[in-house]
């Protein structure tokens, strides 16, 4: 049970940032070239499923180095039990960290993240044509929900990644 659970905890969360890349992806594809980029439900199902892949793959050393480790025992005699990673050598399970887990389920989708709405951006807040005094203001009203509603997903992003983290991070 340790292992399956540290296992299938680590492929959810890799799963799910993973996710809010090729969200974030598809829509500065989708915003920044619209007439061009145009996902099949064939290209969906591929983008699917190498998420999944991508996270099964990153994640499986976890499934190989979780072990239950007896730590003593309670008031009434019985075993009291941790699970935790043990790998052969020290410098394995920091590389593995800082490689597979703060590198590719971290920082690399926060940069590819902002990268795309920092696009969005741009392209959202250059001048469109008609964009003038006819309006109103319309669009440059919805401009501005458009660049606040990213930032505020940008913020909830960044204190998802930072409270994985953190959860994540060995003693």
């Amino acid at each position: 049970m340790c292992k399956a659970v540290a296992y299938l905890q680590g492929v959810s969360v890799c799963a799910s940032v993973t996710t809010l890349v090729a969200i974030s992806v598809d829509r500065f594809l989708a915003i920044c070239y619209p007439m061009t980029w145009q996902i099949t439900s064939r290209g969906c199902r591929f983008i699917i499923g190498a998420i999944w892949t991508f996270s099964i793959t990153l994640t499986l050393p976890w499934m190989v180095y979780f072990r239950l480790i007896q730590i003593g025992k309670t008031t009434r005699n019985d075993n009291l039990y941790v699970c935790r990673e043990i790998w052969p050598t020290e410098s394995m399970g920091v590389i593995y960290f800082i490689v597979a887990n703060l590198m590719l389920c971290y920082l690399l989708p926060l940069f590819i993240i902002l990268l795309c709405y920092g696009f969005i951006w741009l392209k959202v807040w250059r001048k469109l044509p008609g964009e003038g005094i006819h309006n109103n203001g319309l669009v440059h009203r919805s401009k501005i929900k458009v660049i606040k509603d990213a930032v505020r997903r940008g913020d909830g992003l960044h204190g998802f990644l930072a409270a994985t983290l953190c959860h994540f991070h060995k003693d």
